[in-house]
């Protein structure tokens, strides 16, 4: 596990705010950071080993013989269950510690992650704002310059993702990227916490925080009538 993100995340989390942890001591503290980064580690490593089989399990009337050797996912699969790990170490580690309380429990770990309620996370910087700002106020096309924003967002969410472009034929239509498949939104529903998805919603929703017309719709977030989650970048048409 990355141990600059470690020291971040560790640091982040407000445990000495609770109640419960307020006169813990250095080394209880020390204690709970050592839990949380081996819970991580254990989801992680359980969930990766879970997706390469899923991955290399043969398709149906696929020989055997011809499923390929290597069992390693691509770099940017590996991220997004790395940081999935961690909100689950978190959690699992500060849900009994902080009174079996999911909604406090879920706002610290949402805090690790620089998100606190609506708000913009901190992880996306002043200087990363300002650039998306200027790129957008020089573009030509803004229409494009919004949709090379979003197609640099799908190609970092790798190949465990499925993103599709709705039709935009229609004169009214809006470009619109559906995600039918989440990666968090499948690690979270099998380890029953999904409303840890909220989280990793607000950081996608701060990746377009300058697109005055940007919406995000997350249907897969939905304990029922499940569909697919709907980013919409505004009018395909620019009057």
């Amino acid at each position: 596990m990355n141990t600059l993100f470690r020291f971040v995340f560790l640091r982040a989390l407000p445990l000495v705010q609770q109640p419960e942890l307020r006169s813990a001591s250095a080394t209880e503290l020390a204690d709970i950071a050592k839990q949380i980064t081996s819970t991580a580690q254990d989801r992680y490593t359980h969930h990766l080993e879970r997706l390469e089989r899923s991955r290399l399990a043969p398709s149906a009337g696929t020989p055997s013989a011809s499923v390929p050797e290597t069992t390693t996912l691509d770099e940017r699969s590996q991220t997004h269950v790395r940081l999935a790990s961690w909100a689950l170490g978190a959690y699992r580690t500060l849900y009994p510690l902080l009174s079996n309380d999911e909604e406090r429990t879920l706002r610290v770990v949402r805090q690790g992650f620089g998100v606190q309620g609506d708000s913009t996370p901190q992880s996306v910087s002043l200087l990363q704002r300002l650039m998306v700002r200027f790129r957008l106020f020089l573009a030509r096309d803004p229409r494009r310059a919004r949709l090379m924003l979003a197609e640099r967002f799908v190609a970092d969410l790798g190949p465990l993702f499925e993103a599709r472009w709705a039709p935009t034929r229609h004169p009214e239509a809006h470009d619109v990227l559906l995600i039918h498949r989440c990666l968090y939104e499948e690690i979270f529903r099998l380890e029953g916490v999904p409303k840890l998805l909220s989280l990793f919603c607000a950081m996608d929703r701060a990746n377009f925080v300058d697109l005055s017309q940007f919406t995000l719709e997350p249907g897969l977030a939905y304990a029922t009538k499940r569909q697919a989650c709907r980013f919409d970048f505004g009018p395909a048409k620019l009057s």
